[in-house]
């Protein structure tokens, strides 16, 4: 998602403005790490922590709103 400067979260948050007077973004936890678990895992055993965004993704989403 950051390659293409976070495009689906500024799309999203867009539409959303125009439908909403407020956003809420729940799961925050995932913006600074989150488990990833490779496909086609049966289970998430074999995922593990990845970096996540952190600031990049929420100023693009400040951007955007």
């Amino acid at each position: 998602m950051e390659k293409d400067g976070f495009r689906w979260w500024k799309d999203r948050v867009r539409n959303a403005s125009n439908i909403y007077d407020v956003l809420r973004i729940d799961h925050f936890r995932g913006m600074a790490d989150y488990w990833a678990i490779p496909f086609p895992s049966k289970d998430a055993t074999p995922g593990h922590w990845e970096i996540g965004p952190g600031t990049k993704l929420v100023d693009a989403i400040k951007e955007a709103a």
